[in-house]
């Protein structure tokens, strides 16, 4: 079982928050890429591509969703695709089959790479992740070329992203404690406070955009199980007892129902995309 802490983020987390098992890696590559990722991969490595770079390091790649679309959109580039967790990358090298592409387990916290060495530093949907977000930031930028820019995505808050916003609402409801969504992939989303921390790293002009998705599924209770099965929510609901475990899963399938429908299930998203050149 994960203990708690607290990162100086400020966000309230499990040690288990960042940890992807093999048996996760699998369900996040077959049931969260397409519900969430996918459609954000596709503009981030447009972003990243613009640059025409020749070098561009992925932190936190995952199982590879942007890596495979830099891959295809930069195949004289060379791309080093790096993630904490090396299930992960198991997954990613076996989605990935690219001569410029190489992965490498690394934290992004304390970067095992030469300064100057990337023209584009790129994450998407891992910042979140990071204990120490200055720390990371400041990393990236060591790694950068003098052109060079950080290219992130985080998730809005939980309002603008309904799915997400319904289970852990309803998990804190019968629990009393915040789920994984609420700790980690939903925690990061001010503007304001995302600009200070650039800053703080030592870059100077930051951009923000509002980038909005959607993507389909079978139902709401299909996306609900995605969300479990490929995620550290699995942990959450772990920890709480097969009993009690199914009763909270009950009332939130009853609310998705209630709330989305039975059938195919729509799911609007909203993101936050950052760009901090050097």
């Amino acid at each position: 079982m994960g203990s708690a802490t607290s990162s100086s983020g400020g966000e309230f987390r499990q040690s288990s928050d960042t940890s992807f098992s093999s048996t996760i890696s699998e369900g996040y590559e077959e049931g969260l890429v397409p519900l969430l990722f996918e459609p954000y991969a596709s503009d981030l490595s447009s972003r990243v591509a613009s640059y025409s770079p020749m070098a561009v390091l992925e932190i936190a790649a995952g199982t590879g969703a942007v890596t495979r679309k830099l891959a295809a959109a930069l195949p004289g580039t060379e791309i080093v695709a790096t993630d904490l967790n090396q299930a992960m990358l198991d997954v990613a090298a076996r989605m990935v089959q690219s001569r410029n592409v190489r992965f490498q387990q690394a934290d992004a916290c304390a970067l095992p790479f030469d300064a100057r060495s990337f023209d584009i530093v790129a994450a998407q949907f891992g910042v979140m992740f990071f204990p120490e977000k200055v720390t990371a930031f400041r990393e990236a930028r060591r790694t950068l070329s003098p052109d060079g820019a950080l290219i992130f995505s985080v998730w809005d808050g939980l309002p603008d992203n309904p799915l997400d916003d319904l289970v852990s609402a309803i998990y804190k409801e019968y629990t009393g404690v915040p789920c994984f969504l609420e700790r980690v992939p939903y925690a990061y989303f001010d503007p304001g406070r995302i600009a200070t921390d650039l800053r703080r790293a030592g870059f100077g002009e930051v951009g923000i955009e509002t980038v909005k998705r959607t993507t389909t599924t079978a139902s709401a209770v299909a996306a609900f199980d995605a969300l479990v099965g490929g995620s550290p929510l699995f942990g959450d609901f772990d920890r709480l007892g097969a009993e009690r475990a199914a009763e909270v899963r009950a009332a939130i399938v009853k609310q998705l129902r209630n709330v989305f429908g039975e059938g195919e299930f729509v799911n609007d998203m909203s993101a936050l995309v950052v760009t901090a050149p050097m």
